[in-house]
């Protein structure tokens, strides 16, 4: 997922999700991402502290500003976004590619 100039990764595990998010790669159409925050890189989103719970993880066309932000603002935030916020759902947001498939 890419926010303006900075990178994160989700993991998708629903079939229909991960066909959802392929066809929004195709297509080149661009789709909020939201879902429950946790601490920890969940062993994908590699370089931060955080992530988002893959059972969570949905695209929407609108989402509420109180759960926006830059990946690195939710850095900086960790505990606010876990403990208050609850999820992360950055405006904006691009899909630029799919790294790997789960077996």
């Amino acid at each position: 997922m890419q926010v303006e100039d900075e990178q994160f990764r989700v993991r998708l595990e629903d079939a229909a999700t991960i066909a959802q998010a392929r066809a929004l790669i195709a297509n080149g159409q661009q789709k909020n991402v939201n879902g429950e925050i946790a601490r920890g890189s969940g062993g994908f989103n590699t370089g931060y502290s955080w992530h988002l719970r893959p059972a969570t993880v949905a695209f929407a066309d609108v989402t509420i500003e109180l759960c926006d932000g830059m990946p690195s603002y939710v850095e900086e935030n960790v505990d606010y976004y876990v403990d208050t916020v609850k999820q992360y759902c950055p405006w904006g947001v691009r899909i630029v590619s799919e790294v790997g498939t789960q077996q």
